[in-house]
């Protein structure tokens, strides 16, 4: 059973965070939503909120701005590992036909992607394909975020959003060897056309190959919008002049946007459109106090724990082989469907409509919050935890349907469907039960859902620690207004979250 109990959710990142394990040959990441946020939330605002004066009314207004810093990292999360190298790759290397010999054996290039697997018959069309592409995947985001706390005597209610724009770029770089300059269609083009899902092949008026048109390759991707909506309503249980202690139900209402499998890391400014349901506990105690100078120090602790429950995603799963082992890039290989000629990247059919369930989320904050006159400073550490995602499929898979193309073998003079018997349609059309059609290197046959690897689509589980410090100001203190600034940075355990620094100024008002 794929839940885990609390403790071991909870404490196996701090085990990762020693033993950190490295994520690759990943389709799909979903990074920290922004709301969750305890840091940028509390930073000076704790001075506002917490009190039991009835119908008690304080808003926030943080813009911020934030920027991921592992990019290297993430690249091993989107590439693959080469096995004679005995590494992780943070790019995709195709290897070309060599001019002197362009039937090379795909076998003989094990840590490379074949051409042939890529491309219909680049031997007959004069191609030279290859080349590397390297990932250094970053993300920035930006906005405002808007807090809303209306204490009612022991009740209280909070309300919080953010408006936002999430920019990812896999910064891709290293491209060197053009496709062709003699195919009218790939003039000039290289291999990331190839991935941008802008290369085709032709014959005549029939097209032998697909253009790519999921789980493609895109620089300077972004959207923006309302970054889901946190609601708690709680009670205090211990409000006096020293100590306060309150517990609430968090309800986050989703109004981010959610996968579509069209590009890879693609941008998610909210959690990927899951309702979640928790525990949220605030406290803050009084550890030093010098009233005549107006000096006071406390200490802020405060915990989420919520419950993240199963939605539908469009995301592109991987594939394994007959022996259960992973594919590398097998949602790249060209592969067909039963009953028609054309071959397509496999991608087009394994991006499909998943049920997706996060599961577990956590989050603690503590801080030490010192006061002086009109002045306010807090340093603190937060936090974050998220159980690894569980991924099934929504609908049923279409069994004895498509299969990884045969590529054929110059060693064994086989002949493939992508390279001699695609051309004539007397060959046709595909057959995923003709040996002579798919690729018995890989999957013998059709693609079974055994065959589907659901990891590849699914984020592991995250840890993550932020350190911060925030710096304000009280203005007018029988109405007060509260502007700062703060900073913060998170360090990650793992490659499978964001490691980044943010900035944000504040204003809070009291009514």
């Amino acid at each position: 059973m794929k839940k885990k109990i609390f403790l071991i959710v909870l404490f196996l990142p701090f085990f990762n965070q020693f033993f950190p394990k490295i994520h690759t040959n990943k389709t799909f990441l979903q990074p920290r939503p922004i709301i969750e946020n305890l840091s940028m939330e509390l930073s000076c605002w704790y001075s506002q909120i917490g009190k039991s004066d009835y119908n008690q009314i304080s808003l926030q207004v943080i813009p911020f701005y934030q920027k991921s810093t592992n990019k290297s990292n993430i690249g091993d999360y989107f590439g693959y590992f080469a096995e004679q190298e005995g590494r992780i790759r943070d790019f995709i290397s195709v290897a070309a036909m060599p001019d002197a010999d362009p039937a090379v054996a795909p076998s003989l290039v094990s840590d490379d992607i074949h051409v042939n697997y890529l491309i219909h018959n680049p031997q007959s069309e004069n191609m030279s394909v290859g080349g590397r592409i390297t990932f250094r995947p970053s993300q920035e985001s930006y906005g405002i975020r808007l807090g809303y706390y209306q204490s009612l005597e022991k009740f209280f209610l909070k309300l919080d959003t953010a408006i936002v724009r999430v920019k990812n770029n896999l910064n891709l770089w290293g491209i060197d060897q053009l496709i062709s300059d003699e195919v009218d269609e790939n003039v000039n083009k290289n291999i990331l056309d190839f991935f941008e899902g802008n290369l085709e092949v032709q014959s005549f008026d029939d097209r032998l190959q697909r253009p790519l048109s999921f789980a493609k390759f895109g620089n300077s991707l972004s959207r923006r919008g309302f970054a889901d909506i946190e609601i708690a309503f709680g009670f205090s249980f211990l409000d006096d002049i020293d100590n306060k202690i309150s517990a609430a139900i968090n309800l986050t209402i989703p109004t981010g946007n959610k996968a579509d499998g069209v590009y890879l890391f693609e941008p998610i400014y909210g959690n990927g459109r899951h309702f979640a349901l928790g525990l949220r506990a605030d406290s803050k105690f009084k550890i030093w106090e010098k009233e005549e100078s107006e000096k006071l120090l406390e200490l802020l602790v405060n915990l989420k724990l919520k419950y993240l429950f199963k939605n539908s995603q469009k995301r592109t799963v991987g594939l394994v082989d007959d022996n259960g082992e992973k594919i590398r890039y097998g949602h790249y290989f060209l592969g067909g469907k039963r009953g028609e000629f054309p071959v397509f990247p496999l991608a087009n059919i394994l991006t499909m409509d998943l049920d997706v369930e996060p599961g577990i989320q956590f989050e603690g904050f503590v801080a030490f919050a010192f006061k002086c006159g009109n002045f306010l400073a807090d340093l603190g550490y937060n936090i974050f935890a998220k159980d690894s995602e569980n991924i099934s499929l929504k609908h049923e898979w279409d069994q004895n349907t498509y299969a990884v193309a045969s590529p054929g073998d110059a060693q064994t003079d086989e002949i493939g469907y992508l390279t001699e018997l695609g051309l004539d349609p007397e060959n046709g059309p595909f057959d995923p039960t003709n040996a002579a059609h798919y690729d018995q290197n890989t999957i013998s046959g059709p693609i079974e859902q055994k065959h589907l690897d659901f990891k590849a689509a699914s984020t592991p589980n995250q840890f993550t620690n932020k350190i911060h410090g925030g710096f304000g100001y009280i203005f007018n203190k029988k109405t007060p207004i509260i502007v700062g600034i703060g900073a913060s940075y998170e360090f990650v355990s793992s490659n499978s979250a964001l490691e980044k620094y943010a900035f944000w100024g504040k204003i809070s008002f009291l009514f």
